[in-house]
């Protein structure tokens, strides 16, 4: 009998490290009947990287498409809005100025609006067609989304050392903000560049 009860607690404590060391088996938030926070594994299996204090308009959390969301090891790298763009002395006569914005609860705004004027073949366009844990909700986030995400990035794996798009367009309709997750440095550049891409969703 003590040895059963020994194999049974041997188990409980094996089951219990597990879960300690690998949390992103634990059962996702919902942030209704679960609430989140900064870490944990979001409904749409990527992970909560930011928490409003309160329920917004838009929601209450943002979370990241996991590493690997496109199939391979890295993120990959999209145009922000290559349509018409052939070299860089016709953008500006080719760019389309877009009514984006660039605050918290944007971006699935902005993303529609890019992929309605550019096309699916964008950054915005793959952005929405990720289809996380069976969502259809995905976008490119606005510029202070892509500035959380990557300020919080230790509870988001895999973004890479490298220039991300964001969904806001900078004050000249030839290019677009975005940041480099290594540095930290906020920027923007033309938008036929191909930056990488990561999703996100609000919930």
């Amino acid at each position: 009998m003590k040895a059963v009860l020994l194999a049974i607690a041997s188990a409980v404590l094996l089951a219990l490290l597990a879960v300690a060391a690998n949390p992103a088996a634990a059962a996702p938030c919902d942030g209704e009947s679960v609430p989140c926070a900064v870490g944990d594994v979001g409904p749409g299996g990527g992970t909560v990287f930011y928490a409003a204090p309160t329920r917004q308009s838009w929601g209450q959390y943002l979370e990241s498409a996991p590493k690997g969301w496109s199939g391979k090891v890295r993120d990959p790298k999209k145009g922000w809005c290559t349509k018409g763009d052939v070299n860089v002395d016709k953008v500006a006569l080719s760019s389309k100025a877009l009514a984006t914005g660039e605050g918290l609860g944007s971006g699935l705004t902005n993303s529609r609006l890019i992929v309605k004027a550019c096309g699916k073949q964008t950054a915005a366009g793959l952005a929405m067609s990720y289809r996380g844990a069976g969502k259809s909700d995905w976008f490119l986030p606005s510029i202070k989304e892509l500035q959380s995400l990557i300020a919080n990035q230790g509870a988001t794996t895999g973004l890479i050392s490298d220039f991300y798009w964001s969904s806001s367009q900078y004050e000249f309709p030839t290019s677009a903000y975005g940041q480099d997750a290594s540095s930290g440095e906020s920027g923007y550049a033309l938008k036929k560049l191909r930056a990488v891409v990561r999703p996100i969703r609000a919930f």
